[in-house]
């Protein structure tokens, strides 16, 4: 900026400018002097330009100044709350004494054998449950026998000879108590006259030899399940069979041919030895279907 400054003076200038004035132009411009010293002297020109560019300076600096240091607060603040997250990472170490009770947690194992040890208990005590079944009369125990003049001559009101029978479907195992009617007499009643034949219960029929069997419902109160098993005791045929009580006014030969007409159906169709009476739905609710035994072992 000097040289511009100095480039503007004229040559008449230049020629009465004083000597001592030159002294004191040198400090602000001494490579000036050098390349042309006879332009300096100038003391008008030299004071004119100088206030007009030390003005100019000034205010050129204050200008400059101002921003800079105006950039370096704004800059400071901006990395200060940047680095306020920092006091979020102090918290990771907190997690890290989070870390430190887990050993304090090492207790657990021991409630875990704890829990073991009951379920051991437990499993131990269920065994016992399942060994203290009800004894195997005790579903014959329930059972009542229906009072009326229909079931008092000629009704026996003692139960059977009873054994024990298994129902065996792939690996399932089911247990249940039967009464065997295997005389003329016991065949004749049957089931007639009791108001209900508890699940898990029931009565075998056996006969001499097989032959075509047909049974009906006479006298008797409760649903029955009836399934017909051959000499090898393999399912021949199963059904329901219905209550057959006395009708209401109705003599005794009216009476058995009303329940033999009903009974039309419930013959064996093919040759059997037995005869297995069971209360109704027992066997649905073990999932069997009447009209699919296959696969079902009656052993006894």
């Amino acid at each position: 900026m000097g040289g511009v400054l100095l480039a503007a003076c004229s040559d008449d200038e230049i020629a009465t400018t004083p000597l001592p004035e030159i002294t004191s132009v040198p400090t602000s411009t001494p490579a000036s002097q050098s390349s042309s010293p006879a332009v300096s002297p100038s003391p008008t020109h030299t004071a004119v330009p100088t206030a007009t560019a030390i003005q100019t300076v000034a205010r050129l600096v204050p200008t400059a100044t101002p921003t800079v240091r105006s950039e370096t607060p704004t800059a400071s603040p901006t990395m200060v709350p940047t680095e306020t997250p920092s006091p979020t990472v102090i918290s990771t170490p907190t997690a890290t004494a989070t870390v430190q009770p887990s050993p304090t947690d090492t207790p657990a194992p021991t409630s875990t054998a704890t829990a073991t040890a009951s379920a051991t208990a437990t499993s131990t005590s269920t065994p016992t449950a399942t060994n203290t079944p009800s004894p195997t009369p005790a579903p014959l125990d329930s059972i009542v026998f229906v009072e009326n003049e229909d079931c008092v001559d000629g009704i026996r009101r003692e139960l059977l000879s009873t054994s024990a029978m298994e129902l065996r479907i792939g690996t399932r195992s089911i247990p249940l108590v039967i009464e065997v009617a295997d005389e003329v007499h016991e065949r004749r009643q049957g089931l007639m006259c009791r108001e209900t034949v508890p699940y898990g219960t029931g009565m075998l029929f056996v006969f001499e030899e097989s032959r075509a069997l047909n049974f009906w419902m006479f006298n008797t109160y409760a649903q029955l399940d009836i399934v017909y098993l051959d000499d090898s005791r393999g399912v021949v045929k199963a059904l329901t069979m219905e209550p057959c009580p006395r009708p209401d006014q109705y003599d005794d030969g009216r009476w058995r041919s009303h329940c033999s007409s009903a009974a039309s159906g419930y013959g064996s169709g093919e040759a059997a030895r037995y005869a297995l009476e069971l209360p109704a739905g027992w066997l649905a609710s073990l999932g069997l279907d009447l009209d699919n035994l296959e696969g079902v072992e009656f052993s006894w």
